[in-house]
């Protein structure tokens, strides 16, 4: 009895004795946000407040894109113009749901010309967005629905029903050793605009897309487009290629090119 309780309170000595792991801090990785994209010497220029909110989206043919926010930090307006703000051609209002997402993106040209709604609906469990169908004059012009698997949009149905036309699906693949760093970019640029990920038309996708099919009326897969990165030390995408078979959008595949485009970022 004597024997065992020595050795009880040597491994409780031993126990007591033992140095405390050194804790392990992982390390502060930057935060960066792109402030240029550049593709054969055009331009793609992007511009921060100092709450690092995005204030104003320039293309290469001097398009300018400026956004506006409210006291919750969300963009609740973007206004078009060509070089500077006395040139505005258009403008355009965002609504918010009780979950703080996009409800309803009102578009209007000078003099309330040419105006356009895009409705979003969103899954109820996840809160990814699944559908954006475009109005005018109260008549469903697109839809665009999207599917999603591990955060990831895996599926676009585009549905144009001005034409009673049958709907185009495109298929996603992705690199699931990156991750999107791109995300939060992607989602403030409006609907349409380049964001070089497809982010800014459903929910911003967990990783990188590393290739794009097309899924025929006949429910064949075909290769549509292929996106290869090249990153930083930290992750970011510093160029992105894109070798595609249906470059012009006739969904033919007969002009088969490459798009190279390159990323330019701010850091903190």
């Amino acid at each position: 009895m004597k024997a065992n309780l020595l050795i009880l309170l040597a491994l409780l000595l031993l126990i007591g004795c033992k140095k405390d792991k050194p804790e392990i801090i992982a390390p502060v990785l930057p935060v960066c946000k792109p402030i240029k994209v550049t593709y054969e010497g055009l331009e793609y220029l992007y511009t921060y407040d100092g709450k690092d909110r995005l204030t104003n989206y320039v293309e290469p043919d001097r398009k300018y894109l400026k956004f506006e926010y409210d006291t919750k930090n969300r963009p609740v307006k973007v206004i078009y113009y060509y070089r500077d703000e006395s040139q505005v051609y258009a403008t355009e209002v965002i609504e918010y749901n009780a979950q703080g997402k996009w409800a309803k993106v009102s578009y209007s040209q000078l003099d309330n010309q040419n105006p356009s709604e895009r409705i979003y609906e969103y899954d109820p469990v996840s809160g990814y967005r699944t559908k954006v169908t475009v109005f005018k004059a109260g008549q469903a012009q697109t839809s665009y629905a999207f599917e999603y698997n591990n955060s990831n949009m895996v599926k676009l149905s585009v549905t144009e029903h001005q034409y009673n036309a049958d709907p185009y699906t495109y298929l996603f693949e992705y690199d699931t050793t990156h991750e999107n760093k791109l995300a939060s970019s992607e989602e403030i640029v409006p609907f349409g605009y380049y964001t070089f990920g497809f982010g800014n038309n459903g929910t911003p996708s967990k990783n990188m897309i590393k290739q794009i099919n097309w899924l025929t009326p006949e429910g064949k897969v075909e290769f549509y487009t292929n996106y290869k990165y090249d990153y930083d030390a930290n992750g970011y995408p510093t160029k992105l290629t894109i070798l595609g078979q249906d470059l012009n959008g006739d969904r033919v595949v007969n002009d088969l090119d490459a798009f190279v485009y390159n990323y330019f970022y701010a850091c903190k």
